[in-house]
């Protein structure tokens, strides 16, 4: 992994583990969803892929999130929107990698 991605693999290997944490229904298709989207953005971190790529992974987790809002029973409404907010924090921090 970059050295200069080392941060912000830091911020998105916690992220997925208060992800993992958040989740209520673990069998719910939306929260699995969520869940492997959470370690999706980590796996591209990691590959090094380029600071676009891994916005758009972030986008594609936001997304996620967005329609987990539509089942409470997964995840709290709080909860959901606690996590968007550290998502979005994340992918500001993205476009701040060389090469964006």
């Amino acid at each position: 992994m970059k050295s200069e991605y080392k941060e912000i693999h830091k911020q998105a290997d916690k992220l997925m583990h208060r992800t993992n944490a958040m989740v209520d229904d673990r069998s719910h298709q939306a929260a699995a969803q969520v869940m492997k989207s959470a370690r999706d953005v980590l796996e591209t971190i990691e590959s090094d892929r380029p600071p676009r790529s891994i916005e758009d992974q972030i986008k594609r987790m936001q997304q996620n999130l967005e329609r987990l809002k539509e089942h409470p029973e997964a995840m709290t409404p709080s909860d959901t929107a606690n996590l968007e907010d550290e998502y979005e924090d994340l992918r500001r921090d993205s476009r701040s990698l060389p090469g964006y």
